[in-house]
């Protein structure tokens, strides 16, 4: 019994001291601490970022987050972004978080993580084209090879580097496809062009390819992420025009990321942004439309479909008006969907002006499309050996979202969390 009783407590103290031993050794590797405030909203699944260079340079696969709560260490799943020629650290903030609050976390070099990380948000190459999926579902589709316009119709159509289809969690469709043979062909589901650019003493429409004077086509693909936070393809197109002449002109670069975020909702978050950089004095010149666009599937009209915006319109008002978000709601064989559309306060011409389509288009059925036009009212002028920046917050929800829920939203968007570190 003696023995018995010194082998047990030699294996109790030998327990404690490796505990001890791993706690100290965990301690010794905290790289620094973050705080991370609400401030004076209350957060859900927000998404938190630090530039990490100004952290540390240990290389990412040693890197551990920890979240510490209640004298507990619970680790978190993060993901890795080179910007430019930073490197960035991404987590969620799970759950809900009240406004006024804080959360701390710990940034560990250690050998913890697991084996295999779980890509919530994945991106597949197909069909002339890389296809997102969260958990399992579709989100969107980037096209990067030509798409031509239905069988019959002109090829003057075609174009490249748009999105479509877009998906509902209820994988229905949401965009008008390129083979439907509805008005306004050159409507390809989501996508950025811009309709009357004075460019080398030429007028050029980019918006519209069937006028033979420009178009925005795919160059390549310049990254592809994807991960437990969030999914990005990061890609290069250009504004080409051929006015008055055979040979093509690049009138202006375009990089374009895209970005599908991890989330507990089950929403589809997407970021969208567009870095332009002009060749040439690029002037887009007022137009009631042009810039970031939204056709419908056609299953949506003027009688399964609503649509309010930020400062309270309805879709015959919201037309010429600025909004800071709009909601679009529609009918789907399994439900209802609800898409928020949101444009950064840091966009040209913000809050901008929407071109929204009134009830009585398309011979009176009422589809939708939805576009937001910073040069609605005025002119935008581009210089070249400049950058110019313009973002968007798409949100996809099966539930019914009312306007609190998109304020909530938008503010969100526009008010990143803020984190200090130690």
């Amino acid at each position: 019994m003696k023995n018995i009783f010194y082998s047990l407590l030699f294996l109790i103290l030998l327990v404690t001291f490796q505990s001890c031993q791993t706690a100290s050794q965990e301690a010794e590797n905290v790289i620094c601490q973050f705080n991370v405030e609400t401030g004076n909203l209350d957060r859900s699944e927000s998404v938190v970022s630090v530039p990490l260079d100004e952290i540390t340079f240990v290389h990412d696969s040693m890197l551990n987050l920890f979240e510490i709560s209640e004298n507990k260490r619970v680790k978190t799943d993060i993901q890795f972004e080179i910007l430019g020629n930073k490197k960035y650290l991404y987590w969620i903030l799970t759950g809900n978080t009240p406004k006024g609050s804080e959360r701390q976390y710990e940034l560990v070099i250690g050998n913890t993580k697991s084996e295999a990380t779980q890509q919530t948000v994945s991106i597949s190459s197909s069909d002339g084209g890389y296809e997102f999926y969260f958990k399992g579902k579709k989100v969107l589709k980037y096209n990067t090879q030509i798409v031509k316009p239905p069988k019959g119709i002109d090829e003057s159509y075609k174009r490249s580097g748009f999105i479509n289809p877009l998906y509902a969690p209820d994988q229905t469709i949401l965009t008008r496809t390129p083979d439907s043979d509805s008005d306004h062909l050159h409507h390809y589901g989501l996508w950025n062009a811009w309709k009357k650019v004075l460019f080398k003493g030429e007028e050029i429409d980019f918006f519209a390819p069937q006028f033979g004077q420009g178009t925005v086509r795919h160059v390549g693909v310049v990254s592809r992420n994807e991960g437990p936070v969030y999914g990005n393809l990061q890609v290069l197109r250009e504004h080409i025009t051929w006015q008055n002449t055979e040979k093509e002109t690049i009138a202006m670069s375009d990089l374009m990321d895209i970005k599908v975020y991890n989330n507990n909702k089950n929403w589809y978050i997407i970021d969208l942004s567009f870095q332009y950089n002009p060749l040439d004095t690029f002037l887009i010149k007022e137009y009631r439309y042009a810039g970031f666009s939204f056709r419908a599937t056609d299953y949506w009209t003027k009688e399964n479909t609503s649509i309010f915006t930020s400062e309270g319109l309805t879709r015959d008002e919201a037309d010429s008006e600025r909004s800071r978000w709009c909601m679009v709601r529609g009918d789907t064989p399994q439900g209802t969907v609800s898409m928020l559309f949101m444009s950064h306060p840091g966009n040209y011409n913000h809050p901008e002006p929407m071109r929204i389509w009134p009830s009585d288009m398309s011979n009176g059925t009422g589809n939708v499309f939805v576009n937001y036009s910073p040069t609605r009212n005025t002119d935008w002028m581009l210089l070249p050996h400049h950058s110019y920046m313009l973002r968007y917050r798409l949100l996809i929800s099966e539930s019914t979202l009312n306007k609190n829920e998109a304020e909530n939203a938008w503010l969100e968007f526009s008010n990143p969390i803020k984190v200090k570190w130690n």
